[in-house]
């Protein structure tokens, strides 16, 4: 019969306190179930409030004071949710009061994106309930296998078998909650070779040797810079184009030139008096005697003798 009434109040107990759980870095929402709620504890430290005379808010002191805010009169939002936020809230009014535990946690796969075979990987689940013994977290591997009682679980060889939805299993305030990152694993992108498989690449590849044993063909080698011949291709095709822009350049500022020292010695030569042909006794004389005849010799006089 007692033990019937202990797991009754313990049953109530954890009624009593409703568990939220979110993640580093995002806004929950904490609402309050009591109607006319005014008034919201961190702990037992004043974080948020109204003047009942008033109306006015009344903030506590605290960083998380400064994101916080009331929603609808008797809602709690927090923003930019850090571990340090995790803890009992309590919102009261009407005489009533309901607690809230926030839970924070985050996780994390290292290294990050698709995992190949044989590789190694860590997996790090870390929970703040701000419980006085903490909340103890543990892995349960893909399809509900076993689980792994530690929070920062090691992969030391990673396997086909290992990719899926591996699950954080933790518990806080009576409840427990999980969470879910999932691995991505792809085979090796080198493998041993047999001869089977080798043939079978050979011949799906059609690569040949010579005797100094170098590729003749077949898949696409590396050139140098571990590039391809192409890009060094193009990157050759685009100095060249390059090159002869600039020798066209060159040679029109060339011909430019010379076109303005053509013209500036031919505006010079314009300018110049013109010289004329100075004839024997001067212009007028010479305009003058142009176009007459030259006149007959006068005769000499005849004089008679006695």
């Amino acid at each position: 019969m007692k033990s019937c009434i202990f797991v009754l109040v313990l049953g109530a107990l954890c009624a009593a306190e409703i568990v939220h759980k979110t993640k580093t870095g995002e806004t929950k929402m904490l609402n309050c179930g009591i109607s006319g709620a005014s008034k919201w504890l961190r702990g037992n430290n004043l974080l948020l409030s109204e003047d009942p005379r008033t109306g006015m808010p009344l903030k506590g002191k605290g960083e998380i004071v400064q994101r916080s805010r009331l929603k609808q009169g008797r809602n709690l939002e927090i923003s930019r949710i850090t571990p340090q936020d995790a803890g009992l809230f309590s919102c009261s009014g009407n005489g009533q009061e309901e607690q809230h535990r926030l839970v924070v946690f985050s996780m994390s796969v290292s290294p990050p994106g698709r995992l190949e075979v044989g590789s190694e990987a860590t997996l790090q689940c870390e929970v703040s309930a701000g419980l006085p013994q903490g909340a103890a977290a543990e892995w349960v591997r893909p399809g509900g296998g076993q689980r792994q009682g530690t929070s920062r679980l090691q992969l030391t060889s990673v396997a086909l078998e290992d990719a899926g939805a591996w699950v954080c299993v933790f518990s806080a305030g009576g409840e427990t909650l999980s969470e879910n990152v999932t691995l991505q694993v792809t085979g090796p992108r080198t493998t041993a070779t047999p001869s089977t498989t080798t043939t079978t690449e050979h011949a799906n590849n059609a690569t040949c040797l010579n005797c100094d044993g170098i590729p003749t063909h077949g898949p696409q080698q590396e050139g140098l810079l571990g590039l391809s011949w192409w890009v060094w291709a193009a990157v050759g095709g685009g100095c060249l184009v390059l090159l002869l822009w600039v020798l066209i350049l060159v040679m029109y500022n060339r011909m430019m030139r010379r076109k303005r020292r053509f013209l500036k010695m031919r505006k010079a030569d314009l300018l110049k008096p013109k010289q004329y042909c100075r004839c024997p006794g001067g212009p007028t004389a010479a305009a003058g005697q142009k176009g007459k005849k030259p006149s007959a010799p006068i005769p000499a006089p005849v004089y008679a003798t006695p």
